[in-house]
């Protein structure tokens, strides 16, 4: 009746806890709320900016699963306060990669959301999560004592090129019907899109088994494609993306990141880029003959020099 997403909270109290479900629309704005027995103890709805239509403003998850306070007009989003009544946000965008710094989502609220008041995800809600915490897991690789120098630039590259606060970098995740499960697109206006065809990535990447979480191997899949990102948009020497040999070096950078990320989590690459025991050597092979790999298919579906 009010959604396909179920969320459970649990709050802790001197005589036990309390346990709340959410229910929510594939956006995550929570449309229900339940009690530890399911039975609907609110339930709320939203005109398309995140005006209640139904109900008034609750105190917790809300519109597009960001957080509501009763006796606040304005909605917390992580980077900035939202002001639904408007459709804008009370600061500027920290990333600027709106032409209104004050715009909610490109103004298609019904669409799109913007969780985090940085970039737009025009994917569905539980995707954009997926991105947002397989950044999160790169941080923590990033940052991790046991990760090694190199990897850990490698990583700080991949997340500046996703998009840290204040820098110019107009990039949009996606989630579409593809031929591969992930691929980034540069476009005419410099403006950079990144698609994650989820249907094709499960299938990728599998279920969870010994030594593997899928969550982090989505991460590793997220390295890759952020690597692209900054190889095209903020090195110094863009590879030449219609010639074969530089479709190669690309994609041969680009796995030889995603090997080292699996490397620094510990976590057996499904695109058998690393797995306990392998040396340097070995992985090395393993991003040569991948690299080799993904540029023929590359080049089959467009014109490569």
């Amino acid at each position: 009746m009010f959604g396909l997403l179920q969320l459970a909270s649990v709050s802790n109290a001197f005589a036990g806890s309390t346990v709340t479900y959410y229910y929510s629309d594939p956006q995550g704005t929570v449309l229900a709320t339940a009690d530890a027995v399911g039975a609907v103890v609110a339930t709320n709805d939203y005109r398309p900016y995140g005006s209640p239509s139904l109900g008034a403003s609750p105190n917790g998850p809300s519109y597009h699963g960001s957080f509501s306070d009763a006796d606040d007009a304005f909605v917390y989003m992580m980077a900035r306060y939202y002001d639904p009544d408007t459709g804008r946000f009370l600061s500027t965008d920290p990333q600027a990669t709106e032409m209104n710094q004050y715009a909610y989502a490109s103004n298609n609220p019904v669409a799109m959301k913007d969780s985090t008041g940085l970039y737009t995800c025009t994917a569905s809600g539980d995707v954009c999560d997926k991105v947002e915490k397989a950044l999160q897991e790169i941080r923590s690789a990033a940052a991790a004592k046991q990760t090694t120098d190199r990897t850990k630039g490698a990583l700080v590259h991949v997340l500046s090129a996703y998009g840290a606060k204040n820098e110019r970098n107009g990039v949009s995740i996606t989630s579409n019907p593809s031929a591969t499960p992930a691929v980034t697109t540069f476009n005419d206006d410099k403006t950079s899109t990144v698609n994650f065809d989820m249907a094709k990535m499960d299938e990728a990447i599998g279920p969870n088994g010994p030594g593997y979480d899928n969550g982090l191997e989505f991460a590793a899949a997220v390295v890759h494609e952020g690597q692209h990102l900054f190889d095209q948009n903020q090195s110094n020497r863009p590879f030449d993306l219609h010639h074969r040999a530089d479709v190669e070096l690309s994609e041969k950078h680009a796995f030889n990141t995603q090997a080292l990320f699996n490397e620094s989590v510990r976590n057996i690459s499904a695109w058998h880029l690393w797995q306990p025991g392998m040396s340097p050597d070995d992985m090395s092979n393993a991003v040569h003959f991948m690299g080799q790999k993904a540029a023929d298919e590359l080049c089959k579906r467009r014109q490569c020099k």
